[in-house]
């Protein structure tokens, strides 16, 4: 959107090729929204819910990519009136399924989503229920989703590639069950680069109550007053917001300041996370960074008046956030690695069921159960072995000898083969040896 020198953001004039979606728009005042819906806000994840809304907007000007935040948990818990809170900052804060509403389905086509989010550019999009998504692989859509790029497509009229579809924004979703889950329920690996590209976030009653010793009536109420509020009263607060970051953008100092801003909140949010004793890796990182922007958000709509939680609030809603991921975040494991530790702990525990040749160096008349009891500390163990108690990894004894080869472990008695051959007076066992 080009902003022209008017007073209202109302005055601003959409570039040609925008199309702008139907749920964008605007009823009642500032102060009614204020009063009727974000006053009733007093949840952490539902300040969360608030600030994501009012955050796709800083993404060109902080140089950031677009992720997906992900509210799961049971049914009941509020997780709708997440989405119309973040939905009626912008536009029409209505019940999913209503078609005013700003709130899509995760029930649609992937190019339906992608001309979606296309026409909310810049303008976080609420996305409800992730159960019912049936499109391809939900990690590649989550790729794509972040990336603001869609598939190349051709016109059916020209037969021309036509120009694909591109969007810069947050997504603010729900559903009962985590990204995580949905991935490994479809057989996709949970990889880094989708961790902090979509931000799981555990829903219980304690997240969405005012204070502890708010009952689950008053807050139950409370949330149904958000829900009935937000189609009332909505859209105005993201206007006033983009027309302060309208007028402070036209000074590079000021343009400065947001990205300053940004980086202060980052450093500082890191500082919180060091002082509760956590050590975090490149991946957490990272995704504290991801929490920044709606921190940002939040700081800059304080000094524009829009809302009215300060620093201390909004450190320790964001602190909370991250330690809700933290909590319930479940990082990929490698199944070879898990397969060695299974074979580490089973040769510590099943060495009993081994042939000892310091006891009966001959060992003719034994049938071995899982091997041979070498000297010097050695072990040969039979394929078929290694075979039965890691076949649930989806590793083989073959791909296991080789990484016990690559880290050291494995003697060869030939060098181009990693099974060994032992004869035992007049019987030849093949198995491989580990040190």
């Amino acid at each position: 959107i080009k902003p022209e020198t008017v007073p209202e953001v109302h005055g601003m004039i959409p570039a040609a090729s925008y199309n702008p979606s139907s749920g964008i728009n605007a009823r009642g005042s500032l102060d009614e929204w204020k009063e009727k819906v974000l006053k009733h806000a007093t949840g952490d994840m539902q300040k969360l819910a608030v600030w994501i809304g009012l955050s796709s907007c800083l993404l060109p000007l902080l140089n950031e990519q677009g992720i997906i935040y992900h509210f799961y948990g049971q049914s009941s818990v509020g997780k709708t009136a997440l989405l119309q809170l973040a939905a009626s900052v912008n536009g029409n804060g209505g019940e999913p399924g209503n078609s005013d509403s700003l709130i899509e389905s995760w029930n649609t086509t992937p190019n339906a989503l992608e001309m979606t989010l296309e026409q909310r550019n810049h303008i976080t999009a609420p996305v409800d229920e992730l159960g019912v998504y049936k499109g391809p692989k939900i990690g590649d859509a989550i790729y794509a989703l972040a990336n603001g790029k869609g598939k190349n497509r051709m016109s059916g009229e020209t037969l021309k590639n036509v120009e694909p579809a591109s969007w810069l924004l947050n997504i603010i979703s729900s559903g009962e069950i985590s990204m995580q889950e949905r991935l490994r329920d479809g057989g996709e690996t949970v990889k880094d680069g989708l961790l902090h590209r979509s931000i799981d976030l555990l829903i219980t009653p304690e997240h969405v109550r005012s204070c502890a010793d708010e009952s689950s009536e008053d807050c139950g109420h409370r949330i149904e007053i958000i829900k009935a509020n937000s189609a009332q009263y909505y859209g105005t607060a993201g206007r006033v917001f983009i027309e302060y970051l309208v007028n402070l953008t036209n000074d590079e100092a000021d343009t400065r300041y947001v990205n300053d801003l940004h980086e202060w909140v980052c450093k500082a949010l890191l500082a919180h996370c060091e002082d509760r004793g956590y050590q975090l890796n490149t991946v957490q990182k990272r995704l504290l960074k991801r929490f920044a922007v709606p921190g940002t958000a939040a700081f800059m709509a304080y000094d524009s008046g829009i809302l009215e939680w300060g620093e201390d609030e909004i450190f320790a809603t964001l602190i909370t956030a991250f330690d809700i991921w933290m909590a319930n975040v479940q990082p990929e494991t490698d199944p070879k690695l898990e397969a060695l530790m299974c074979l580490q702990t089973t040769l510590g525990t099943e060495h009993q069921k081994f042939g000892n040749l310091s006891r009966n160096p001959i060992l003719s008349r034994y049938e071995p159960v899982y091997g041979i009891l070498l000297p010097e500390k050695q072990m040969l163990v039979l394929p078929e072995a290694i075979d039965g108690w890691v076949k649930h990894y989806g590793v083989n004894a073959r791909q296991l000898a080789k990484l016990l080869d690559a880290r050291g472990f494995l003697i060869r008695t030939e060098r181009d083969r990693l099974i060994s051959r032992k004869l035992m007076g007049n019987k030849a066992i093949n198995g491989f040896i580990i040190d």
